[in-house]
């Protein structure tokens, strides 16, 4: 699509900041938009007073605006969820301040993802995060059968992407997978031996663990790239957690003249 690029990258260009939110959204409204039956949020007393929230903003991939109804929910308490508006928002309030939280995202019709982001500090009443892109499955079935890959059901992938990293690399410390570069927002291409002008691609067939995904590239230098995600163990590196059937995101890094 001519406009794919314009809408995923914008969305991840868009400044995550750590912006007051003055909307109606509360730790009261989001507790209450959960469906009936969902526990809300494990609640940190602290976190609770001081109105932490962290705003998950998704999008589909295919240009389809944002995902009503998409649950969002812990990976360690699967009871404790949150479920997009009819915008495609959900909030999580009452986790403590600049903690790592993992949430599994599941939507009829898309892939079930593995989330990772870290809580704002104490003072900051909602940051949004607005890179959670929703991949139909549909779409996902093409890049397997582009990429020329079986899925394993007990391993896991985790989808990439590298600003400015044409040119680069990007690689799994330890070492696993079937790493596949994107061509395009919708094409993948497994003769590609750097990342494309997209930066994306997936590393297919993970075994689960926990890993650092490694920007390199032989003229720039690369970093951690977003305040999304996990950093990993060196500036370089975004860290994710690799579930079975699970595709984990964000891993993100940018390039940039040293």
């Amino acid at each position: 699509m001519s406009n794919g690029i314009t809408l995923i990258t914008a969305l991840i260009l868009a400044v995550v900041c750590g912006c007051q939110e003055h909307d109606a959204t509360t730790p009261d409204a989001a507790m209450r938009a959960n469906e009936p039956g969902d526990a809300a949020p494990a609640a940190d007393d602290a976190a609770l007073a001081t109105g932490i929230g962290y705003m998950l903003v998704t999008a589909d991939w295919s240009e389809r605006g944002g995902v009503p109804g998409t649950r969002f929910c812990r990976a360690e308490d699967p009871s404790s969820c949150v479920v997009t508006d009819d915008d495609g928002r959900a909030v999580f309030f009452g986790l403590p301040e600049l903690s790592r939280v993992l949430l599994r995202v599941t939507s009829d019709g898309y892939v079930d993802m593995l989330k990772h982001f870290v809580m704002p500090r104490a003072d900051v009443v909602t940051q949004r995060d607005p890179f959670n892109p929703m991949i139909p499955e549909a779409l996902w079935n093409r890049w397997v059968m582009q990429a020329g890959v079986t899925l394993e059901p007990d391993k896991g992938h985790v989808l990439f992407f590298v600003l400015r990293g044409a040119g680069g690399s990007v690689d799994l410390t330890p070492s696993a997978g079937t790493r596949v570069y994107a061509a395009s927002m919708q094409d993948f291409d497994p003769a590609l031996e750097h990342p494309g002008s997209t930066g994306y691609g997936v590393f297919f067939n993970v075994t689960p663990g926990e890993y650092d995904t490694v920007f390199s590239h032989p003229t720039l230098r690369c970093a951690f790239g977003m305040e999304t995600g996990w950093e990993g163990k060196s500036s370089d590196s975004s860290a994710v957690v690799v579930k079975p059937g699970l595709l984990s995101f964000p891993a993100f890094g940018s390039c940039l003249p040293p």
